[in-house]
């Protein structure tokens, strides 16, 4: 149950230490956005069944330590460009209403992931991207 629901308790062995994506360093683009793809579906059909989110859940309770890993593999690929980051951000979205309706898991987004730091460095990062002046065209009527 653990595999399908995504849950990893304290005594199971980690899937990706640091969790910086949950494909090696020398994986392919197709092989990462196969993965995004099935994180996306299982986030979908999360939200259709709520009675497959309470067993998820209950799994977790059950196991100290536990945390919700379909999330937290999501996270790395926010800020990715082409179907992977859109694939990944749909997502991401799905378990953001996910959270609205289900308070254990908007607590563990809230106080247990890296979703808040990973979306404010990227964000910065866009930001310092920006030019430091505003470029101003005036257009002149006809006169």
């Amino acid at each position: 149950m653990q595999a399908v629901c995504g849950w990893q308790g304290a005594d199971s062995a980690p899937s990706a230490a640091p969790r910086k994506s949950c494909c090696s360093a020398g994986s392919s683009r197709a092989v990462e956005s196969r993965v995004v793809l099935i994180l996306h579906q299982l986030c979908v059909v999360l939200n259709r069944s709520p009675n497959l989110l309470d067993t998820c859940l209950e799994v977790g309770r059950a196991e100290a330590g536990s945390q919700f890993l379909v999330f937290s593999l999501l996270v790395p690929y926010v800020h990715r460009e082409a179907s992977i980051g859109q694939h990944a951000r749909d997502a991401l979205l799905l378990v953001m209403a996910l959270s609205a309706r289900n308070q254990e898991v908007g607590r563990f987004i809230a106080f247990s992931s890296d979703f808040c730091p990973v979306l404010a460095t990227g964000l910065s990062g866009l930001y310092s991207s920006l030019p430091a002046v505003c470029p101003l065209t005036r257009t002149i009527g006809a006169s």
